[in-house]
């Protein structure tokens, strides 16, 4: 499935023909015709997506753990790097991390709080562990036993806290980052139908001339959200305020946008979009005191903090697996195997039903933030989701490489 008149669906054609000449060699090898190769087999949905059509849910400044390592850190290739007090440091956050895997998708305050808990449950059952050392000296056989048992665990637990101190330090660069960008202030302009843009935009705000240029992408190129005499006094006034770090191919940048992006899917997508607010500050003040100093300093600092769903991956495949919605009427249909069909079998084939399984691609760069939407999308759910892109990009890159192209 895929948009009529995108990049993905000319990505949907050649592959739709690759997999129809595959899917023939294999039938005529086998003797039988192309109807047998899926008899009795659950074929998944595949649903090819572009990034023109959903640039905001890629540029937005996001709230998840993985999503602002990958955004005010450095997160490539399962391994986040970061600097701090003069030091630069590494952690590798792949599946076998526990604590990364549990949490990755989850709000910046929640995952400082788990880390706190975490700490707290370790560092007892350390103290635990070390006091069974000291057990019954009248019994020399249990005692030698308590103590290799102790022994035993200690290892175990000593690395579990040493990785969790290692998120800790993470959190604590990812916190001072937020706070003196003060990124909830643009979290909450992005979700924002009239935001504070020209406070924001000013001399006067905090946050690099980069989340600058992310919300006024994200709002330009919002549907009904900023007129074109409003985009023009936005653009000179960050012209007036950052003009030796700003190009002329940044604002052609954002106008070519604003312009090729799809207002028709967007619109179809965008409608249902929900989005929950939080306030980050009564959200940190759970965390326990000590996880990091910075808590509460970005209690005091910081406003509110909003989660947003991502509109363009979550809604199209819950649309397109449920055969629902104007996605699923809009975006065409290409099935590899009905070409080597009869007006028969093609006819039969017609019956379609709701899909179990689906591949979403995104062409032209995916994000985390799509990613966890799916996630969030599919927590109670049987179905099963595999997502994928050309390339997973963080907000800035995403902002170059579209700069870059003018």
């Amino acid at each position: 499935r895929a948009r009529p008149g995108s990049a993905s669906e000319k990505v949907a054609v050649l592959l739709s023909r690759k997999l129809s000449e595959a899917a023939q060699r294999k039938s005529s090898l086998s003797g039988g015709s192309g109807a047998s190769i899926v008899t009795g087999t659950r074929r998944p949905v595949i649903i090819l997506l572009d990034r023109l059509d959903d640039l905001a849910t890629a540029l937005r400044h996001t709230e998840s753990y993985q999503s602002l390592a990958d955004d005010v850190l450095h997160l490539e290739r399962n391994k986040c790097t970061w600097e701090g007090a003069g030091q630069s440091y590494e952690l590798c956050v792949d599946g076998e991390d526990e604590f990364f895997a549990r949490h990755s998708q989850h709000s910046l305050p929640d995952v400082i709080e788990a880390s706190s808990q975490d700490l707290t449950a370790l560092r007892e059952a350390e103290k635990r562990v070390r006091a069974r050392t000291g057990g019954d000296k009248s019994n020399d056989e249990n005692n030698t036993t308590t103590l290799a048992d102790a022994v035993g665990e200690l290892p175990a637990l000593v690395e579990k806290k040493k990785r969790l101190e290692a998120h800790t330090s993470i959190l604590g660069a990812i916190m001072s980052r937020v706070v003196s960008r003060e990124l909830p202030r643009y979290f909450d302009a992005e979700e924002a139908r009239r935001p504070e843009l020209f406070e924001l935009l000013g001399p006067q705000a905090k946050g690099t001339v980069r989340d600058k240029l992310r919300l006024l992408f994200v709002k330009g190129i919002e549907r009904g959200t900023l007129s074109d005499e409003e985009l023009t006094k936005c653009e000179t006034l960050l012209r007036e305020c950052h003009g030796p770090e700003l190009s002329q191919s940044a604002f052609k940048a954002l106008r070519d946008a604003r312009s090729l992006h799809s207002v028709s899917t967007s619109k179809a997508l965008q409608d249902d979009v929900s989005t929950t607010g939080v306030t980050f500050a009564k959200m940190l003040s759970k965390a326990h005191a000590g996880a990091t100093k910075l808590v509460d300093k970005a209690a005091a600092g910081v406003h509110s903090l909003l989660v947003a769903k991502s509109a363009l991956a979550s809604r199209a495949v819950d649309d397109l697996m449920d055969l629902k919605g104007k996605t699923h009427d809009d975006f065409i249909l290409l099935d590899p195997l009905a070409t080597s069909w009869s007006s028969q079998q093609q006819q039969t084939h017609q019956v379609i039903t709701q899909h179990a399984d689906a591949i979403c691609f995104m062409v032209g760069g995916g994000c985390y933030a799509e990613y966890h939407a799916l996630q969030i999308a599919l927590a109670n759910s049987p179905r099963t989701v595999v997502y994928g892109t050309t390339e997973l990009l963080n907000p800035e890159a995403l902002l170059n490489t579209l700069i870059h192209s003018n």
